[in-house]
């Protein structure tokens, strides 16, 4: 199966509309007052509070599927 991270990296890129993402951004939430202005929640933070309220009203899953089908896949994997 392909790696799918570099070692050490944590964070990926995921792609969503611009309209999608001003929407998430209102429900960032104040943190303080900064001299540049007003510091609010990472766009991620906010992401994982919305996915952690979504998991936790739904059956947990127990394993991740790909977005994508690649010829690596496992064939013998049941959907």
């Amino acid at each position: 199966m392909p790696k799918r991270r570099k070692d050490g990296n944590k964070f990926t890129t995921i792609s969503i509309s611009w309209k999608d993402k001003e929407r998430l951004r209102m429900y960032a939430t104040f943190k303080k007052e900064t001299k540049n202005g007003k510091l609010y929640e990472s766009d991620a933070e906010v992401f994982n509070k919305i996915l952690e309220d979504y998991s936790s009203n739904r059956e947990n899953p127990t394993t991740a599927h790909p977005t994508y089908p690649t010829i690596h896949q496992d064939t013998r994997q049941q959907d």
